[in-house]
């Protein structure tokens, strides 16, 4: 019996977690008062609403994934003008314009996001194709086990300059991930 309120809890903890975003893009045909008789065919038809929404995330969710599992890079976005990269094998390597895993990054504009190495810790990463859109923020982090840090150097419309160091400020290879949004 200590359950019989559960589902309250559930839907206020739902509806604090649940982003508004989310919560917003959803349309419920239908609302109801205390007191008033439901008509299950408007019942129903809040279902179909939720279950139309729901159903749009998952084709979001599997495009994703099979973006993922071929190596392309799922464009779906609502702005065309976000990137994010994680450098993957890239951190080391000397060729230019190295292609960063397709896996773990996203570019707005459709185009592979690349690397160059330049120098130790140093890169410069472009994501072509990128609403070229004035502002935004750019975040670069070190990823790994060390203790390593990342910072943008510089930044345009299609790419980020990033300096990655030890504690003691000597440039290092080190994997790093990549934020722009615009």
């Amino acid at each position: 019996m200590m359950f019989k309120n559960s589902w309250k809890w559930l839907v206020a903890l739902g509806a604090v977690f649940v982003p508004a975003s989310l919560m917003a893009a959803v349309t419920i045909p239908n609302t109801f008062t205390a007191g008033t008789t439901i008509v299950a065919a408007d019942m129903n038809a809040n279902f179909a609403a939720i279950k139309t929404f729901v159903d749009g995330l998952e084709t979001t969710v599997n495009g994703k994934a099979n973006a993922a599992a071929t190596g392309t890079q799922y464009t779906n976005t609502p702005n065309g003008k976000s990137v994010y990269a994680w450098s993957g094998s890239c951190h080391t390597s000397t060729t230019a314009n190295c292609a960063v895993n397709a896996t773990y990054s996203y570019n707005a504009g459709g185009a592979a996001i690349t690397s160059t190495r330049s120098a130790a810790g140093v890169y410069n990463v472009t994501f072509p194709g990128l609403a070229t859109t004035a502002g935004g923020n750019v975040q670069v982090t070190a990823y790994g086990n060390n203790t390593n840090n990342c910072k943008v150097v510089s930044w345009g419309n299609t790419n980020v300059n990033i300096r990655c160091y030890t504690s003691a400020g000597v440039n290092q290879d080190t994997q790093w991930t990549v934020l722009v949004t615009r």
